[in-house]
């Protein structure tokens, strides 16, 4: 695990490393490998993996363990998704072309043919390249990967105030089936946000596209220049949030209507994570029966029952208000029947 050593890092994210230990003994960790240009991991990469350690249990390789083949398809199905981030090199991901697992890019030039299968051929920058735009428009707000955005909101991914280097984004014209989230705002044919669902046809090692390769898990992507992660915005990190929350969900979009009735019990994460003040906290009951809602705090202390009650099958929703409390990480339980679940959410100043 990958404790963080930098000075830069506030106070919050700092007692996020010293409570893991604590929370993890109520929690049913999903998994992440980190993919970084350093196994430090490289300092353009710190604040993602702080961000993504508060949430998960996270491993960081380099692309070079990849290139080597430290790592192969094998390797990554040990982990429930993998996050790419920009700061490796392209050519360093091609044992995850075709997803062996859900995968998570901020590396908008891993949509190179040999990598990701998501174009032909093309290096002269017709379907991938860096932009100094900062602002995107979203293009389909009804979709989960929009973080809730509604169609036509502008949404500044990262604040380049700050930043010498300017905000810069990654972007693909993919030419495989996949559903477009949200563009540069100044140049709308190209894709900042954006997912690939399991089993989309892809450029197999011919240059060809004819269902001979296909994705085996999702996909999702939110191009951000590794230059500019410490100035990704709120907006980003729901953005990024979502796209997580998205390739960990079971089945395909034909199959996840919206208002569906599952018959699996299950716990969302949270959504905004991290949250101020208020978050929803999403929960499917395979049947009928009395359910508590239940918010503790890294020490494993009960603080909140938001829900106390017998609730009917299907999947419901509930706000929680945290304005009351300290910034850190929780822990929220659903208990129904013979079945219980936790997860970790982060409240932030």
């Amino acid at each position: 695990m990958f404790k963080c050593e930098r000075s830069q890092c506030s106070g919050v994210l700092a007692a996020v490393m010293l409570c893991l230990f604590a929370v993890n003994v109520f929690t049913q960790d999903i998994s992440c490998l980190f993919i970084s240009e350093e196994i430090g991991p490289h300092a353009n990469d710190v604040i993602l993996v702080n961000w993504l350690q508060a949430q998960y249990t996270v491993e960081i390789i380099t692309g070079d363990d990849i290139n080597n083949h430290f790592f192969t398809a094998d390797d990554f199905r040990m982990f429930d998704f993998v996050f790419v981030s920009e700061s490796i090199s392209s050519s360093d991901t091609e044992d995850l072309k075709g997803a062996p697992t859900p995968c998570f890019y901020t590396e908008l030039w891993s949509s190179k043919w040999d990598i990701a299968g998501w174009v032909p051929t093309n290096t002269s920058g017709t379907y991938y390249e860096n932009s100094k735009e900062s602002i995107i428009t979203v293009i389909n707000g009804d979709h989960p990967l929009a973080a809730g955005f509604s169609t036509g909101t502008d949404i500044i991914v990262c604040d380049g105030t700050n930043d010498p280097n300017g905000s810069i984004l990654t972007y693909s014209v993919p030419q495989v089936d996949h559903i477009p989230i949200a563009v540069i705002a100044a140049e709308p044919e190209r894709v900042v946000v954006m997912g690939i669902e399991k089993g989309t046809s892809l450029y197999n090692a011919e240059n060809v596209n004819d269902g001979s390769w296909v994705s085996e898990n999702r996909v999702a992507a939110v191009g951000i220049n590794a230059t500019a992660n410490d100035f990704i915005t709120e907006e980003g990190f729901q953005l990024i949030q979502a796209g997580i929350n998205w390739i960990l969900e079971d089945g395909t979009a034909v199959g996840n209507e919206a208002n569906a009735v599952a018959d699996n019990f299950s716990l969302n994460q949270n959504y905004p994570n991290p949250f101020n003040p208020c978050t929803d906290i999403a929960f499917t009951l395979p049947e009928a029966g009395q359910t508590t809602l239940t918010v503790y705090n890294a020490l494993g202390e009960r603080i909140a029952v938001p829900v106390n009650e017998k609730m009917g099958r299907g999947t419901h929703t509930v706000r929680f208000n945290a304005d009351q409390l300290p910034s850190g990480i929780y822990l929220y339980e659903i208990r129904s029947g013979q079945h219980r679940q936790v997860r970790k959410m982060m409240l932030m100043e």
